[in-house]
């Protein structure tokens, strides 16, 4: 589940992250049927890529899904390279702008990520096989099994809508934020603000996330019954409070599971899957539960989550100081999306696996029936098809099966060295603490010293979207059939005032422009628009417009579609 959540974040933040100065292939004007190449590329590549799930799943079933979860973990890796592809060297935004079909930021980014989010969800047809092979390996009749479609449908309720959901919802926010000019302008001036609101929303989703699972994985409350009843004296003995016991529907599919929910005793939920109720008997799913309640217990999730939080503060602090160094083209995307496989593979990994392997000592601990718990185990890797060994990103969050139940037998030895290992995650936690706390703190207060640098930088845009408008204005009214001099007299005496009118407007715009440029002389927009403006002032003042270009290329404009327009401006003789 969190290799696919992964693989969705990664997604957006290739999207999200565009432009970074590479030069397109090619550009896509409104009028020009070369947007079709592109566009078949792009259906193409991800066309190719559903196939070879085909190809993936034929070969690991010959095999008895041997290295299956390994191979499988890269398959959904090759989909951000070639997502990659389809942004920067197909220009997907480009492509969305140029067919006119951008200008809410919301639907244009969704747009954008369409490719992704699609292939993604077509990649889940060819796996509904391994699912079959699973359920026939266990000695059950297939006909049981549900169709295709609940096969798509709980795949993307379980592992799609749970990564794409809290993403999108970050895209909405931030969009309606930045249409509100008064708030916008704030976060320009003072950036940590956005950050602020990014934190306060990450804690919102930690706290109200699990009730929306409770309707999105389609769950009723456990029936009471003797389960019920050992269940809650397991939490009681624990001192854990449990807000609910839930069953999830998942019917005859291969998806034996149990998890925990919720960081509080108020948004606490213990999850499990209709078939481990149907499978297991309740001593095994006892220890189960026992194994969740050890999460809970060690405040596993607060501790991730920690975590989380020190490793953005520290990724805010070390985010001017990247962009200064490394700007922000390749570099810096290529840098920041290291730190953010290092976060996942490394530090979240790491501290997942021994968790997991915590929270397996505390059931066979709290049970004491530890063979309960190694039964329950192996019931569950087998009715889910896992091997009990198993390696790569296929263990990113869960060590193999054997290991758990080689240190499930090792109790004592076991307990020390997870104590040993709590002892370092404190002081790495304490350390990364501090850090953050003081690298936030420095870059507030730079922040705020420098913020009125910025206000003049705000102001500088405002004149440009003035000068922006404008000069379309001016572009109607060339447009406008009062310029034609064919109906007599009183046609050509409004086409002259409108020529006054449209002079009066460039040289106002002329002067905004100059304005901007002496709060902000680094902004090649601001240079490009001042070109403009001139060209269409007069003849007499192409060479001036083309130095204006000149300058603006000089500075170089990040996004593909303008330098593509600076290219021909500058082509005029």
């Amino acid at each position: 589940m969190i290799v696919q959540i992964i693989i969705i974040t990664i997604g957006f933040f290739i999207a999200l992250s565009y432009p970074m100065g590479f030069e397109p292939l090619w550009f896509f004007p409104a009028d020009s049927a070369s947007a079709i190449t592109p566009a078949v590329i792009i259906i193409l590549s991800s066309a190719l890529y559903v196939l070879a799930g085909f190809r993936l799943v034929r070969q690991q079933i010959r095999q008895n899904l041997k290295d299956y979860y390994r191979r499988v973990a890269s398959y959904r890796l090759l989909l951000l390279f070639i997502y990659f592809a389809q942004v920067y060297i197909f220009h997907i935004p480009a492509l969305i702008d140029g067919l006119g079909a951008g200008g809410i930021p919301f639907v244009t980014r969704f747009l954008g990520l369409c490719p992704f989010l699609l292939t993604l969800i077509l990649s889940y047809i060819p796996f509904y096989k391994v699912e079959r092979f699973i359920y026939q390996q266990s000695n059950r009749e297939t006909s049981n099994l549900p169709s295709l479609f609940n096969f798509l449908s709980f795949q993307i309720r379980t592992y799609f809508l749970l990564g794409v959901l809290p993403l999108l919802l970050f895209i909405l926010v931030f969009d309606i934020i930045h249409s509100i000019p008064p708030v916008y302008d704030a976060i320009r001036i003072y950036p940590f603000l956005e950050w602020i609101t990014f934190i306060g929303l990450l804690l919102a989703l930690y706290i109200f996330t699990p009730f929306a699972l409770k309707y999105l994985w389609v769950t009723k409350p456990l029936p009471d019954g003797p389960l019920r009843i050992y269940l809650d004296a397991i939490a009681f003995r624990a001192g854990i409070k449990i807000r609910d016991f839930l069953v999830w529907q998942v019917g005859e599919r291969p998806f034996v599971n149990a998890l925990l929910i919720g960081l509080f005793p108020f948004n606490r939920f213990v999850i499990f899957t209709d078939s481990i109720i149907k499978n297991l008997p309740d001593d095994e799913i006892a220890a189960v539960f026992s194994h969740e309640v050890g999460h809970a217990k060690f405040n596993h999730l607060p501790i991730l989550l920690l975590f989380t939080l020190v490793y953005l503060g520290i990724l805010f602090s070390l985010s001017g100081a990247i962009d200064s160094v490394l700007g922000s083209g390749f570099l810096n995307f290529g840098f920041s999306l290291t730190l953010i496989m290092a976060f996942w593979l490394a530090l979240f990994g790491q501290l997942s696996r021994r968790f997991e392997l915590q929270a397996d000592w505390f059931a066979a601990h709290i049970t004491a029936d530890p063979e309960s718990f190694t039964r329950a185990l192996t019931k569950i890797a087998y009715l889910n098809g896992i091997p009990m060994r198993t390696s790569g990103l296929s263990t990113l969050t869960h060590p193999s099966i054997e290991r758990r139940i080689t240190n499930i037998a090792n109790r004592e030895g076991f307990a020390q060295s997870q104590l040993r290992t709590m002892k370092r995650i404190a002081a790495i936690l304490a350390i990364g603490c501090g850090l953050c706390l003081a690298g936030v703190g420095y870059t507030i207060a730079q922040e705020v010293k420098t913020a009125p640098e910025r206000r003049l930088q705000v102001w500088a845009s405002h004149l440009a979207e003035q000068a922006h408008r404008l000069l379309l204005d001016v572009e109607k009214q060339k447009e406008s059939p009062a310029s034609m001099a064919a109906f007599g007299e009183p046609r050509l005496a409004s086409a002259e005032a409108e020529r006054a009118e449209g002079r009066e407007k460039l040289l106002q715009a002329i002067s905004y422009i100059d304005t901007a440029l002496q709060y902000e002389d680094k902004e090649p927009l601001y240079y490009i628009l001042l070109g403009d403006a001139l060209e269409m002032l007069s003849p007499e003042y192409l060479s001036k417009s083309q130095r204006c270009y000149e300058k603006a290329r000089e500075l170089g404009p990040i996004y593909p579609g303008l330098r593509y327009y600076l290219e021909k401006k500058m082509s005029v003789k």
